[in-house]
């Protein structure tokens, strides 16, 4: 059988705290994101890797990693991407 929408979501709204409309719009929005984002998010809050880890694991220098996972709670927290942060020194285009 197929689950209710409420039920989908329950892992959200109980991590989360938020009901399950919230909880819905938030997986949208991280659906929406870059798949790097979404992979350096899940590795390094989901799976509980050390930013040394995923970068061992070949996903770039710290400072992209560590922009990527801001980038992605920003996006969950406001329901809204953030877009990518500008390189220090470059002016945003």
């Amino acid at each position: 059988g197929q689950l209710d929408p409420e039920h989908r979501y329950t892992f959200l709204t109980e991590v989360l705290g938020v009901d399950a409309q919230v909880a819905r719009e938030a997986a949208v929005v991280f659906n929406d994101l870059p798949s790097d984002v979404r992979q350096a998010f899940w590795a390094l809050v989901v799976e509980g890797k050390s930013l040394e880890l995923h970068i061992a694991e070949g996903h770039g220098p710290p400072t992209g990693a560590r922009a990527r996972v801001k980038r992605a709670i920003i996006a969950i927290s406001t329901l809204n991407d953030p877009g990518e942060e500008p390189l220090p020194g470059k002016e945003p285009s």
